[in-house]
C-alpha cells in the first residue's frame, strides 16, 4: 500500500515525472518503452486500476498524469481525474494528458471545461513514440506557464475553451430546452431535466450515441453536477417516464412531432437522447 503523503522526494531531478493510467497491456508496453528511451522524462508508475492510480499520484506527485479516458471493460478513467482535482488543497496538482479514441473537438472541449483536462493525445494503431513524448513535453510546458486546468467547481479561473465554442454550447442548450418544452417534457421539480440536456449536448458533440456509451456520458454529467452516474441515469429515466405518462394522457393535446407520443420506442434514456442528438446533429457546425 502506498503512503498517502505526497512523496516529493521520489521525483527524479531535472526530469518530467509521469504516472500513466492505462489498462491495455499493448499500449502500456509502447508507452513504457517510449519513455525509457527519453532522457528528460521518467516513468514513476503505470497502472490500470483507478484506486491504485489515485494513490500513486498522491505518493509520487508526478508532473504529468497520462490518463486513458476509457479503461478496459467500459470503465471510465474520469473518476481518477476528478479524485485528484478534488484534492486541490492537499496535493500539488499534476497536468493531465488524456488519451482518447474520440476525435470530436466539441466533446473534448466539454471535458476540458468541466473535467480539468489539460491536453489530449489521440490513440492510434500506428503508435508514434516521438509524437507521444512530444505531447508529454507540450503538456508540461503548458501547465508550467499557465498552471493546471482546474474545473469550474474548483477554480475561479476561466475555463480553457474558446468563447465562440462556449457560445455554441449555450445556444444548443437553450435550443434543446425549448424543444423539450415543445415536445411536452414534463415540467416538475427534477434535476433530471438539467442532466438530460447535458447528456443530449454530449451526444451531439460525439455525433450521436453510436460511438459513445451512455454510462460514460452519465459519468461526465455526474462529475459536472457533483453527483454519481446512477443518480443521473435514474433521474433522467424517471423524468422520461413521467413525460411519457403526461403526453399520452387525455390532459395533453398530442403533438405528432414529439418523441414521447405514438408508441413506447422512445421511452428509454438511450432512445430519447439518440432522437434529439439526431435533431440537433448540425447545431455545433
Amino acid at each position: 500500500m502506498l503512503n498517502n503523503k505526497t512523496a516529493t522526494n521520489v521525483k527524479p531531478e531535472n526530469k518530467i515525472s509521469v504516472v500513466i493510467v492505462e489498462s491495455n497491456q499493448k499500449f502500456c508496453h509502447k508507452y513504457s518503452f517510449a519513455i525509457e528511451e527519453t532522457p528528460d522524462i521518467a516513468l514513476a508508475k503505470m497502472t490500470g486500476n483507478k484506486s491504485e492510480a489515485i494513490e500513486s499520484i498522491k505518493y509520487y506527485a508526478p508532473d504529468i498524469v497520462v490518463l486513458d479516458l476509457l479503461l478496459e471493460d467500459g470503465i471510465s478513467g474520469l473518476p481518477v481525474l476528478n479524485g485528484i482535482r478534488s484534492l486541490q488543497d492537499s496535493i500539488t496538482q499534476p497536468g493531465f494528458l488524456v488519451i482518447t479514441n474520440n476525435k470530436n473537438e466539441n466533446l473534448l472541449d466539454y471535458c476540458t471545461k468541466f473535467m480539468g483536462v489539460d491536453t489530449y493525445y489521440t490513440k492510434s494503431l500506428k503508435f508514434d513514440s516521438d509524437d507521444f513524448v512530444s505531447k508529454i513535453r507540450e503538456t508540461y510546458d503548458l501547465v508550467s506557464h499557465c498552471g493546471v486546468n482546474m474545473p469550474d467547481k474548483y477554480s475561479q479561473l476561466p475555463p480553457r475553451q474558446s468563447s465562440s465554442n462556449a457560445d455554441k454550447i449555450l445556444r444548443l442548450e437553450n435550443m434543446i430546452s425549448a424543444r423539450l418544452e415543445q415536445d411536452g417534457m414534463f415540467i416538475g421539480k427534477s434535476t433530471g431535466r438539467a442532466y438530460l440536456i447535458d447528456l443530449i449536448v454530449l451526444a451531439v458533440q460525439s455525433r450521436g450515441m453510436e460511438n459513445y456509451v451512455i454510462n460514460n456520458q452519465a459519468e461526465i454529467v455526474a462529475l459536472k453536477h457533483n453527483t454519481i452516474a446512477q443518480r443521473v441515469y435514474r433521474n433522467v429515466y424517471n423524468l422520461i417516464k413521467r413525460t411519457f405518462d403526461f403526453v399520452t394522457s387525455p390532459l395533453y393535446e398530442s403533438n405528432s412531432s414529439s418523441p414521447f407520443v405514438c408508441n413506447n420506442k422512445h421511452r428509454t434514456p438511450f432512445s430519447v437522447i439518440a432522437f434529439y442528438a439526431e435533431v440537433f446533429r448540425d447545431a455545433l457546425d
